[in-house]
């Protein structure tokens, strides 16, 4: 969370009025950060499901839940916004700023996605296969574009490149990458409900920045929705994935995705 810096205040000689709403910001975020860390223990205590399953498959899979917790616990330590934005800070009420905060980790984790689905795609040989990780790339490059694009005039900068989530999404993607192919559909479907839950939530709650969270909850469901549909062998399993590219044309692409 934000923390007023009066050290900074001074150095840069700011309005009295500017310095009380900082002022008042500061202790805003503070009230938030219980209920905030309240609410981040919940979401980590969700795949606690993922893990149980993986127990039982096998002990590499347990790695790998707790190696995507430690990633997640990191990725929501970082500071959000930079804190030297003051015009940000100032037309910003303290649950606006958590909001975004949600939108901004929910942009780092499409970074993840990127990184984990495309390790799967590298060494995949079944045409089937590769077709389902480029189009599970392409629906997470749609949704940081789509982030970033709302994010970036709100004056929230958004890296195109997180190398400690795409590290992350790395070495999970290998921990996993010798399991068969329905082990992994049934692994990773308990894994991905928590977050498409997770970002449900936070959609029904945002009426401030309602499409957008839309938008994110909207692309967790369809990649839950084709992994569900893999394990029933459904034909069509790769439509959740199609409908949702075409739902939400990209405003612009990320240089790095080309």
């Amino acid at each position: 969370m934000w923390e007023c810096n009066y050290r900074d205040v001074r150095m840069k000689r700011l309005p009295l009025t500017t310095l009380l709403i900082m002022i008042f910001l500061s202790a805003c975020s503070s009230e938030q950060e219980p209920q905030q860390n309240e609410a981040d223990s919940h979401f980590l205590s969700g795949h606690q499901k993922a893990i149980d399953q993986a127990k039982a498959m096998s002990g590499t899979l347990e790695e790998a839940a707790q190696k995507r917790d430690e990633a997640l616990k990191k990725q929501l330590g970082k500071q959000p916004l930079p804190e030297d934005n003051v015009l940000f800070q100032i037309n910003t009420t303290a649950r606006d700023f958590t909001l975004l905060q949600h939108l901004l980790q929910a942009y780092r984790g499409e970074l993840y996605g990127i990184a984990f689905f495309r390790t799967f795609l590298n060494a995949a040989t079944s045409t089937h296969e590769r077709r389902a990780w480029q189009l599970l790339i392409d629906i997470e490059q749609r949704t940081a574009e789509c982030l970033s694009a709302y994010l970036m005039p709100r004056g929230i900068h958004c890296p195109e490149d997180d190398d400690d989530m795409v590290r992350a999404g790395q070495q999970q993607a290998h921990l996993w990458i010798d399991l068969p192919w329905d082990s992994l559909m049934a692994t990773l479907a308990p894994w991905i409900r928590t977050y498409a839950e997770r970002y449900r939530q936070q959609a029904t709650a945002d009426n401030t920045h309602h499409s957008i969270s839309i938008l994110v909850a909207d692309h967790e469901d369809a990649i839950l929705a084709f992994v569900e549909q893999e394990m029933a062998q459904a034909e069509n399993s790769l439509a959740p994935l199609t409908e949702f590219l075409t739902r939400y044309p990209s405003p612009h692409p990320l240089a790095n995705t080309a």
